[in-house]
Order: C-alpha cells, then structure tokens, then sequence
C-alpha cells in the first residue's frame, strides 16, 4: 500500500518535550526515540521550577518563537511578576547543533542567589495511565539470517475484516500490543477473526521458501488457512499466553505473496517470517538501556547510549558545580526533593524506575540587583562545538496596525503558544510524526481541535497551517479511514481548507488536496445510508464518538451518554434513536463551504452531489427539528422503526436543546427569515454574556456555572457563528462577539501569562489547561480579521481569489463567488483613505475606525478594485 506524508516537516531537533519544556532531538525514528534536554531554574536551594509532567502552571511561559521552530524561548518565572525570572532561549543552526543562551534577570532590590539545572535523558514512546506515565512501551526485537524476511502484519496487501473505519491514525485491524514487534503494534483479535470472511494478504519480494512463520496470540485453540501459490493450507494454532510461533513447512519454491485466513476465528497476528527455515527466528524483548555513557570534553561532555547512534556533545561557558545522576520516572517531583543535595552525585530510587537523568547542577549563580548574567551551552550530536549564533531576530510577530496595539502582547503570546505546542513522537499512519497537540498534557491526535490549530496557524505561517491540514487527510478513496480520525468528529479541517484558500496565493497545492477533502466529506455524505441513521434524514455519529459538537457535558448530550447518566431519559430517548441538531447541519455547511471551492477548481460533476445532499439534509432538519415556542431546532427521539416521535425533553415541560446546537441551522444558512430572527433574539437575550457566547441558554434550567463547558465561555463555536454572521450581514453582532473574546483574552493574558482553554461564565478568569492552543485560537483570527494589515475575512459561503495585492497595500484586486446574494466582508487596511469598486464601479464602504472597513458585497459574484487616494 502507497501511503502519503504526515506530520511537522521541522527538523530533528525542536521543542518537542512532553513532560517538561526544553528541546529534544529525534534520536530514532523507527523506535520514536527522543535525546532531551531540559532545565529547570531556581532559587538556590529554595525552589526550582519544575512543574510536574506540565499539569498545572508553576511559572514556565512560552515566550517566543518563529515560525519554523529554529528559535524559541522560555521564560520561567522565579519571583512573580518578572522581578526575578530566567529566560531560555534555543537557537537551531540544522539538525545537528544548537545554543542555549539562560539570561537570568534580576529586577529586585536585592542581590539573587540562583540555580539551574540542565537534565539531560534517553526517551521513548511510553504507556499511560491517564495522565500517568507508567513505563514504555513492551516492543520485541526479531533476529533472522539473509535466508528471511520479515514482514510485518500491519503491512498487508489488502484486508477484509468488519471493522469500517480504523480510528486514532492506525490502520484497519491495527491496534498498540504489547511485546509486539517494529512499532508496537499488530492485527488484533479486537477486529480481525469475528467473521468467516476475514483474511489478510501480502506481496512481498520472490524470496525462496520453505517454511513460513506466524507470530500470534490467541486466546483459543484455532485453526487458521495459509494460501500459498493458490493452494490453502489448513493449520491448528494452540492457546498461547504471550505471542507463539508457529512454524508451517512446504518444498522449497519461490513465493511473492501470502493471504491469511481466520476461518472465523479471533486471533492476534504480529508478523510472518518467510524463507528458509525460519524456525532459527528469534524473539526477545527490545532492552531500553537508557543509561548514559559519560566522556569527559574540554568544558563540555560527551554523552552516548547503546541503543543509539547518535554521540551527544554539550559544552558551556560556565562550569557546573555537580555532576548528579538520577533514577528516577519524574524528575520534577525528584529536584524538589533532592534541592538540599550538595553532597552526592548518584541518587538512586526507593522504587523501580525505568528513566535515568544526567544532571548538571549549577548553583551560586549570583545576579546583582538591576542586572542579568548569561550562561551559555552548545549542544551537538555531530562534533563538540562552542559556536553561540543566535535566531532571535526571527521570532514571530503580527503586521498590526496601531489600533491593534494594544492587544499585540496578548495575541503574539497565544501565536507562541500554538507554535510551540509540538510533540514527538505521536504514532499516526505507520510512523512517528511531530504533531500539533492542544497542549503537551493531550499526548494523542485530535481531530476537532487540530483544525482549529491550522485556523490559527493559518495566521501565522502557511506551511505550518498546510502540515497540520495534511496530517488528517487520508489519501483518496483510503481502505482505513476517510480521514484520520480521532475524538470528536467535527469537520474542523474543510473550515481549515477553506480559509487557505481564501488567504493565500497557493491555488495549485490546495488543489491538490481537493479530492483529499472530497473523501473527507463523502463520510458525512454517506453516513444517510449508514444502517446507524435513522429514516428522518437526519444524522447521528454516537456509535463513533460520545460528543457531538466537540461540547464534552453539553446537557442533552451528556444525559443521552451513559458514562454520566444512570436515570432512564423521558421518552425512552438514548443514543441509537436520538439525533443531534449539529452532525445534520454542519454536514451541509461543509457540503456549501465545498460546493464553492468545487467551482473555483472546476470540479463541475461534483457540484451535484453537494447539491443534492444541501437540499436532502436541509429538508430533514426543517420538517422535523424546528421548535417554533423556543426558537431553537431540537434533539429529535425516533420510535423502534427508526420513524421521527417526538422531541428530546429535559422534563415533561421543557425542551433539551436551548442551546448553540439549536442554532446550527442558521449558521448553515438555512433557516427562514423567521426562524432566523428568533435565533438572532435567543443569542442575544439567552446565550450572550458579559464574556462571550454561551453554549448553553442561561435561561435554561439545565445551565450550569459549574460545568466544563456548560458555565464557561469557549471560542470555537463563537468563532463559527461570527463566520455566519458576516454571512447574514449580521457585522454589530459579530464585532461584539470578537472584541469580547479579543478583551477576555488579553486581560488575563496580561495578568498572569495563561493561555487558557475556557474563561469563567461568572468572572471571566481563565480555566483549564494553562498552555492551551487548540480550541483557543479563535482569538487569533479576529486579531488578524480586525487588525492585521491586508487581511481581507469573509463568512463561511463566500470565497474570494485571483488576489492581488500590493505589499504597501496601494492597491488590492480580487474575484468573489458567495451563495447568498449578498455578504458583508472585513477589509483591514492603514490609516491612509481609499476608494472601493465592485465591478468597475465606485461604492460606499462603513469605515469603522481608522483601519478597518465594512464591504457589502451584492451578487452571486463579482471584481473588487481597493485603490489608496
């Protein structure tokens, strides 16, 4: 099978740490090993900020960044706010050095006494308990002579197996097994050998063959077929507790190709050895010997591992006051307790551990008061070096324009965090890749939140936001999965696709991933024939994922799931014969969103097929959700026969969707003017708040102040609802959403340095996770919307193209294509005055302050000219 690339194409070295921040290489890539390197300041022997595997904020702020991840920097709070703190700053001169520069700064009145900490450790992919780390992953090693082969189970030819769609970047059948072979994981009883029908088969290179071996598990004695040459073999599997290996027999021939049977019978499968007696294989548990190999260097030291190519060589300008060696599985937890050492290097465990940290330990690192002092390391895994360079001249920040400038700190600090909130190694599509996470405590893939992570990369560099986009397309009409699918299932990357397509001049590789996205959408398309669905139209993914909207305790969501909720639901309500508003009506808007990009690249066939779900889907949800006394579409329950029976109630008197999944369809475009205006009434009067949109109407007896997300004020739908809203010519109500968000955000960015996952319904405080990108990117693109230089932002249902537009801004020239006959798009531009022509001809545009304007755009389609006076 011909797969596709995945992932961040930056370099092996990067800020890809999971547990603490600092800067790893990529020391094997088979295996997903990781060399770290990690610092800690502190107080000398007070504190040392080391926040435990991330979970909570002690102090450590991502301060910067560009845009490639040559240069980043972190800033580590020592004595609040910014009277004592250390900078550390990485400079990325290739894949084989880099500097390190610590400023510790002192702004106190006093003399400071500091420490630092460099640890130094061997990583690989681990297993979690939860949040918990509890060892790394149980991989076997094979060992075989030229006369073999190995191939892997995962890398089969073709496959049939029950299993629809493969979730979580595996491939059908494929799951993590412990002391399986090469990355880890196999074909596993979860999803192959529940039918008859199951088999798998390989094509391999003409290698001569006289016996082949199967690596398996079972948990039965089974019989299983082998085909060889066209012929099928029978064999008798024994029960095994581990994996076993069975070795089948035949005169020596030339084979190419092999297909596996179950014959109805569930069984793991981890590889095949084919050749010539491959009894001789052997299996033995991969050593993870991450103890470290010291050499002594001029001012610096050489560090090696068994397991690793690699040589590591670290030098710095200042000796280190000790050498210390830790046994420890959390070093964070460790250097508290260890701060009053001063008198011994090797610090064993009460406990088996199964990670090792070299210390260097630097303490009496005196800064006078009103000044700094630098110390400087030189990290390469090539030769020593003492070179210091430096990338700071490169760090990002937005093009805004002076009325934007005072939330520039706010907005470039998220930009720094959504830059830097890469990980290595997450497991996707046979590989190990560096992704985009929401933050570093998320150690997975995300679907609903990486194309919220694109959006906001899309404000700040097109390849970053183009890598995150392709890592969750599959390539077209894929056995395994549409799209990489993992969590909620929101169709966050055609929102992604989209807005590419509307910012940047890269028509040819977007359109690229056109038939990509086509396979993308033909899930939801296809879901209508899906024996899942029900005989209203309407649309449901609860047998995939218990969240709907991405909206986790969403009340009517959350009393359909049986994880929190035990009481029967009114009207025997419950997951297999409810529907959501949402999946339905997203589904159309990305059918819209599409369409029009399907014309923009001359794709005509398709148009139909976008057309005909449009008016299917939209039918369904107008002739059965709308609730005319409430004004929101509603969460509809079936009868036994799949037959619409009547709506979701909370009680006998009130409905259970008064909520943003009840406005989806005018978000969709949809709705009539009626419907629309009622909708317009419930956001203002029911969901708006002082903060920002509610997901849940305050109004409600189901709201809660004390939920997850129902209580508190998220970005991501506010930010999908401000797209319709210019869409609907709705410009004051989507400017109050914006600079609602724009103003939560920076207040507490400015207070404390958080990047918050959500804010406080009652207070407006940051909550959650407290280096959050993901959902909370929005912010950035109202940022650039009202205040970057040259942007141009539009609804969901308008695009533009054939953009031209002058670096000085002199002169702007584009097409548009909208489905409504009118719009309203942002125009940003200086504070110079200039003329707007649609068509040829001169027009009014609303000037709302010195930069930014209003533009109505009328038709279906048209040319705007933007000239400077």
């Amino acid at each position: 099978m011909i797969d596709k690339e995945y992932g961040i194409k930056t370099g092996k070295w990067g800020p890809y740490n999971k547990e603490f921040l600092g800067v790893c290489h990529i020391a094997d890539e088979n295996k997903g090993a990781t060399f770290n390197v990690e610092f800690f300041p502190g107080i000398q022997r007070q504190t040392v900020l080391c926040d435990p595997i991330n979970m909570v904020d002690a102090g450590v702020k991502m301060w910067g960044a560009n845009c490639d991840l040559t240069y980043f920097v972190y800033r580590y709070e020592l004595e609040w706010k910014d009277k004592v703190y250390c900078d550390i700053a990485f400079s990325i001169k290739d894949d084989n050095k880099i500097s390190v520069q610590c400023n510790f700064v002192n702004n106190s009145d006093f003399e400071q006494s500091l420490s630092l900490d460099v640890c130094l450790s061997l990583n690989y992919p681990t297993n979690f308990y939860y949040y918990d780390i509890v060892g790394y992953k149980k991989i076997d090693e094979y060992f075989i002579d030229d006369s073999m082969i190995y191939v892997d189970a995962v890398d089969y030819q073709s496959i049939s197996i029950g299993q629809k769609i493969a979730e979580d970047g595996f491939y059908l059948g494929e799951a993590f097994v412990n002391n399986s072979t090469n990355k880890g994981t196999a074909i596993s009883d979860k999803f192959f050998g529940h039918d008859s029908t199951d088999f798998l088969s390989y094509k391999f290179c003409k290698i001569k063959t006289n016996s082949i071996g199967l690596r398996y598990k079972s948990n039965n004695d089974i019989t299983i077929a082998l085909e060889v040459l066209g012929k099928k073999h029978f064999i008798d599997l024994c029960k095994t507790e581990g994996f076993g290996f069975y070795v089948f027999n035949l005169d020596e021939t030339l084979i190419d190709e092999i297909k596996v049977y179950s014959n109805g019978n569930k069984f793991t499968l981890d590889c095949l050895i084919v050749g010539n007696n491959v009894g001789n294989a052997k299996f033995e548990p991969f050593k993870y010997d991450v103890n470290p190999i010291l050499n002594n260097i001029e001012n610096g030291l050489q560090v090696e591992y068994n397991n690793v190519l690699n040589s590591y060589f670290i030098s710095w300008d200042t000796e280190p006051t000790m050498f210390r060696k830790y046994y420890t599985d959390n070093i964070g937890i460790t250097l508290k307790k260890d701060i009053h050492n001063s008198l011994f290097n090797n610090i064993p465990s009460a406990n088996p551990t199964f990670k090792i940290y070299q210390n260097l330990h630097t303490d009496c690192i005196s800064v006078g008061s009103r000044s700094n002092k630098i110390i400087n390391y030189y990290i390469s895994n090539d030769k020593p070096s003492k070179q210091f360079f430096s990338n700071a001249q490169s760090v990002f920040k937005f093009n805004t324009n002076q009325d934007g400038k005072d939330f520039a700190f706010s907005q470039n600090m998220l930009a720094y965090n959504t830059l830097l909130n890469v990980v290595y190694p997450i497991y996707n599509r046979r590989n190990f890749i560096v992704h985009s996470t929401p933050g570093r405590l998320w150690n997975s893939l995300y679907q609903w939140d990486n194309g919220f992570i694109g959006l906001g990369l899309a404000t700040i560099d097109f390849n970053r936001a183009y890598e995150c986009l392709n890592t969750y397309l599959t390539p077209e009409n894929d056995i395994h999965s549409p799209f990489v699918f993992s969590g909620t299932i929101m169709p966050t990357q055609v929102f992604l696709y989209d807005d590419l397509i509307n910012n940047f001049n890269e028509k040819d590789k977007l359109e690229k991933l056109y038939p990509l996205m086509k396979s993308y959408y033909m899930f939801y398309s296809n879901l209508k024939n899906d024996s899942s669905q029900m005989k209203s139209g309407l649309l449901k993914c609860w047998h995939l994922v218990y969240n709907s909207g991405g909206w986790d305790d969403y009340p009517p969501q959350k009393a359909l799931d049986n994880r929190f909720n035990g009481i029967e639901n009114l009207d025997g309500a419950c997951p297999e014969n409810t529907t959501p508003v949402i999946t339905t009506a997203v589904t159309i808007l990305i059918a819209k969103i599409l369409r029009k990009i399907a014309i923009l690249f001359d794709k005509k066939d398709d148009v139909a097929i976008f057309d005909n779900d449009i008016v299917y889907f939209s039918k369904a949800i107008q002739e059965n959700c709308y609730d005319e006394s409430s004004g929101y579409f509603q969460y509809l329950v079936h009868d036994k026969n799949g037959n619409p029976k009547c709506f979701f109630k909370h009680d006998k008197e009130t409905l259970f969707n008064s909520g943003f999944d009840g406005i989806y369809p005018y978000i969709s475009n949809i709705t009539t003017d009626e419907q629309s205006s009622k909708i317009i009434d419930n956001i203002k009067n029911g969901l708006m708040t002082e903060y920002g949109v509610s997901v849940v109407d305050l109004r409600a007896p189901y709201y809660s102040s004390k939920g997850y997300w129902n209580g508190n004020i998220w970005f991501p739908h506010q930010w999908i609802l401000w797209k319709s809203l210019l869409d609907h010519c709705e410009t004051e109500l989507a400017t109050e959403i914006a600079f609602k968000a724009l103003n939560v955000w920076k207040k507490e960015m400015d207070e404390c340095y958080r990047s918050s996952e959500n804010f406080s319904i009652e207070t407006g405080r940051g909550c959650g996770f407290h280096q959050f990108s993901g959902l909370s990117t929005p912010p950035l693109l109202w940022y650039k919307a009202y205040f970057n230089k040259g942007s141009i932002s539009t609804g969901f249902l308008t695009s533009i193209f054939n953009k031209n537009l002058e670096l000085d801004l002199s002169n702007i020239e584009f097409d548009y294509i909208q489905e409504r006959d009118k719009s309203m798009i942002l125009i940003c531009l200086d504070e110079n005055n200039y003329n707007f022509y649609i068509n040829e001809k001169l027009t009014e545009c609303v000037k709302v302050n010195s930069c930014l304007y209003y533009l109505l755009l009328p038709g279906h389609e048209g040319h705007v000219k933007i000239t400077r006076n």
